[in-house]
């Protein structure tokens, strides 16, 4: 309970992983509640199952990184249509046709990143997809 108390306090689980490293070996949390620190002699096998150990982890952690960041969609998806189809049609009198059509043209001429970022590029390409579109739909307009 002392250590975690001690955690809490910013930089005091440095100074306590200092105290650990004088001769007695002692940390500050062992200090307080008089602990008694068993020393045993280290052995060469337990060096090798901590190199073995970490050799594993990096490459399994350098994997998960890598199957994360591929999770991240970095093109249009259908839900991405469905969302703008819907913003576009509710509380207006857009038809559907003509809020898809505005989508598709966005698509075909705006990055992903600036669509979904809400870019003035991306604002200016949706103008222009719809003034493209207005033209097939002049119910629309």
């Amino acid at each position: 309970m002392v250590k975690i108390s001690l955690s809490i306090v910013p930089l005091v689980w440095l100074i306590d992983s200092l105290f650990a490293a004088r001769r007695e070996k002692l940390a500050l949390h062992d200090m307080i509640v008089s602990t008694a620190v068993v020393r045993e002699p280290a052995y060469e096998q337990r060096t090798s199952i901590s190199w073995v150990a970490a050799a594993v982890a990096l490459p399994v952690m350098a994997v998960s990184a890598v199957a994360i960041a591929m999770t991240f969609e970095d093109d249009y998806t259908e839900l991405d249509r469905r969302f703008f189809v819907g913003d576009c049609t509710a509380g207006v009198e857009s038809d559907t046709a003509y809020c898809e059509c505005v989508y598709e043209e966005a698509e075909a001429t705006i990055p992903y990143q600036d669509f979904v970022d809400d870019t003035p590029r991306s604002q200016r390409g949706i103008s222009s997809a719809s003034a493209s579109c207005d033209s097939r739909f002049p119910a629309a307009e």
